[in-house]
């Protein structure tokens, strides 16, 4: 577990794309939700609300989703960048 140390400021990260939802897969999208997202959808533009894309408001199912995905899928993403800054951070908290 990583906890920063109290009286030591938090870095802020901001993600490029519009919510985290916009870093879910089509193909994790289609296992949690099956036949409610179209075989119409086969890109996901980043820019623009998920929901207002495929017509389901996914927000629920956001631990499903990222259950379902690899780090593989989102390695050339910002979304991974922030993962290894938190990881870097908590080695470097955990070994002071």
């Amino acid at each position: 577990m990583c906890l920063l140390k109290r009286g030591k400021s938090n870095p802020v990260h901001r993600l490029k794309r519009y919510a985290i939802e916009n870093y879910f897969t089509i193909r994790a999208l289609k296992e949690v939700f099956g036949a409610q997202i179209p075989d119409t959808i086969i890109d996901i533009d980043v820019s623009k609300k998920l929901e207002k894309q495929i017509g389901i408001d996914v927000k629920k199912n956001n631990r499903k989703l990222a259950q379902k995905m690899s780090l593989d899928e989102i390695k050339d993403t910002d979304l991974y960048v922030f993962f290894e800054k938190v990881e870097t951070m908590c080695k470097k908290v955990k070994l002071e």
